[in-house]
């Protein structure tokens, strides 16, 4: 996860392309769920530590 948002947008869009036709699923939506699964994860680790 961490090495994707490292990548410039460049690199980004280059990887989603890559995954669209094998996948079959538009690379806007690709990335798409790449960041809301990235907000959730974010999220839920901002909730665990704030507990502790």
């Amino acid at each position: 996860m961490n090495a994707f948002i490292h990548l410039t947008p460049e690199e980004r869009y280059s990887a989603c392309m890559q995954v669209e036709e094998p996948m079959r699923l538009l690379a806007v939506n690709f990335e798409k769920d790449f960041w809301v699964c990235w907000v959730c994860w974010t999220h839920a680790r901002t909730l665990r530590h704030a507990r502790h």
